[in-house]
């Protein structure tokens, strides 16, 4: 364990016995050996170095990563905290939405609860997708224009994208579209959780993200809250 980083930890208030906001991180980190202390994780809607985080146990035993978020307050905090990681500040859209919203310098809108709800932080159900916006009754006066990437173009623009061990989507509302467009040629983690709004487990394999899973060759080995955890098939009766 890095003393350092726990000691940063301890004084975020984010440490609660877990850091994910069910405990996701509790049984994702239960599919790695807990003596590996060199993965790479990709976490596409990070929010937060600690709060919330489903990466934050992994950083703490010295992994290192890729963390995109489209709210640039949360990407300050990785900046400030996780300095050796990748921070980039961007919405990950599927292409049919990049081509339908994105404007001619590549941003795309960024719905928020408003400065108040959040008190002036990042908000961890800010969303670019409207009819996600409107169900949660944002305003229109609570807008940002912020980069996009699809996933192709994130692919494109990081390094030795073949060794990352764990991948987390959390794009409020636009994580099937998103997840549907990752080339899983060029991506192969062990692990993969997404946030999959379905009812009970057999509803999370049935949902469209459990059959794309399914199809890439992965199998639902755990659901906790909202998150559906997939782990390769190659990889069940292996650790890394």
């Amino acid at each position: 364990m890095n003393w350092r980083r726990l000691a940063r930890a301890l004084t975020s208030g984010g440490l609660k016995g877990h850091f994910g906001q069910w405990g996701e991180d509790v049984a994702i980190h239960k599919l790695f050996d807990r003596k590996y202390t060199d993965g790479r994780y990709l976490d596409i809607g990070a929010f937060h170095p600690f709060k919330h985080s489903n990466t934050a146990y992994f950083w703490l035993k010295g992994w290192r990563g890729v963390n995109v978020d489209a709210d640039a307050k949360a990407v300050a905090l990785f900046e400030k905290i996780r300095r050796a990681d990748t921070n980039i500040h961007a919405a990950i859209v599927s292409e049919s939405f990049y081509a339908e919203h994105a404007d001619d310098e590549g941003r795309v809108r960024l719905f928020t609860p408003g400065p108040d709800s959040a008190g002036g932080k990042a908000s961890p159900i800010a969303t670019c997708d409207v009819e996600t916006a409107h169900a949660r009754g944002f305003s229109e006066e609570h807008v940002s224009h912020v980069p996009a990437y699809t996933m192709t173009g994130l692919l494109d623009r990081l390094e030795d994208i073949a060794s990352i061990d764990y991948v987390n989507i959390d794009v409020e509302g636009l994580d099937a579209d998103v997840l549907a467009e990752i080339d899983w040629s060029r991506l192969s983690p062990r692990v993969v959780s997404v946030e999959d709004y379905a009812t009970a487990v057999p509803g999370a394999i049935e949902s469209s993200i459990g059959r794309m899973m399914t199809h890439a060759g992965y199998v639902l080995v755990a659901r906790v809250g909202p998150t559906s955890i997939f782990q390769t098939t190659s990889s069940l009766d292996s650790y890394a």
